[in-house]
């Protein structure tokens, strides 16, 4: 199995190399739509899904049959990697771009965000074509007219949560070598990719079941707190945009009416103040949009830290004090 896999590997590896050429030779041909309406990336996504379905279902037999699962396993890793570089080298300037964002492709309906979430895209390219069409984490793709395994009528979460991963094993890998010679993050960007790429695509979409999974709102609860404490503690202006909208989402919800309380109970006043100014696209604040239950928590909280301030008062200066 290795050594097919190595085969195709080495394949893809000499196609990506073209690719990475051709768009240096002219990057800005990236960006443009074809007669028939397709971006370079549709055009290279089709072509790498239909190759998909020529081996995958020997690969992974061949796999389960090797005396070396570990090296076929790293193989197939490989194999992924490199198409899903081959994405990006196409995808990391379209996604910055509204218009382009847009773009459907001349065969079913795929936008860039959809063949961000299938082929496991950065959380970088991912998060900056959410920020670039936001609506687009809403809209469901369709396949029917594709050689490919990715099933149709599905929203970019539900194709992520199908057929990529938060972790992938390339990442880990990178993350546990370390990344001496590359060039550090700006903090503000690292901290808006540090985040798992599911989360990420539901905070523009917090729709079921994945609002019932009870781990996410944990780790939900657990990045607001963390980032309201930076606000003090690093001088950051607000939330990231994703919390922002995990923040708004969860104050609109009677039933995550707990965990806005053990967010709000966690901070400082300054905090909660902060927190309860947080507006949605129309301006509205949560204290006006918000939840009955969830106003409530809010305004007594607010009056519960401001009676436990100590009120600063003036030291006498008369120099004799009554005996």
């Amino acid at each position: 199995a290795s050594e097919f896999a190595d085969l195709l590997s080495n394949d893809i590896e000499s196609f990506k190399k073209k690719i990475h050429a051709v768009a240096n030779a002219f990057h800005p041909a990236c960006d443009l739509v074809d007669r028939n309406g397709d971006l370079p990336v549709h055009l290279l996504a089709r072509n790498l899904m239909e190759w998909e379905t020529t081996w995958y279902d020997r690969i992974y037999e061949q796999a389960a049959a090797s005396s070396n699962m570990a090296h076929a396993s790293i193989a197939i890793t490989k194999l992924y990697h490199s198409m899903s570089q081959c994405i990006e080298i196409v995808l990391g300037e379209v996604a910055k771009k509204p218009e382009q964002c847009t773009e459907s492709g001349s065969v079913g309906h795929l936008l860039p965000l959809h063949i961000a979430a299938i082929f496991t895209s950065s959380v970088q390219t991912l998060r900056t074509a959410l920020e670039a069409y936001p609506q687009g984490a809403l809209v469901r793709c369709n396949t029917d007219d594709m050689e490919t395994f990715v099933v149709s009528k599905s929203l970019p979460i539900d194709l992520h949560d199908s057929l990529s991963t938060d972790f992938p094993k390339w990442e880990v890998e990178a993350f546990e070598y370390g990344s001496k010679c590359s060039k550090p993050e700006n903090s503000d960007v690292a901290e808006e990719n540090a985040i798992r790429r599911s989360d990420l695509l539901f905070a523009y979409n917090p729709v079921t079941p994945y609002s019932l999974d009870e781990p996410r709102l944990r780790r939900m609860e657990s990045r607001i707190q963390r980032e309201a404490q930076r606000i003090v503690t690093e001088n950051k202006t607000g939330l990231t945009t994703a919390s922002s909208l995990m923040w708004t989402w969860m104050c609109t919800r009677a039933d995550l009416s707990p965990s806005v309380k053990r967010i709000i109970d966690s901070v400082s006043l300054r905090l909660v103040r902060e927190l309860s100014m947080v507006t949605r696209d129309d301006g509205l604040t949560i204290l006006e949009f918000g939840t009955k239950d969830v106003v409530k928590l809010i305004r007594a909280r607010l009056d519960e830290l401001s009676q436990s301030v100590v009120p600063i008062t003036a030291s006498s200066t008369s120099g004799n004090e009554s005996s």
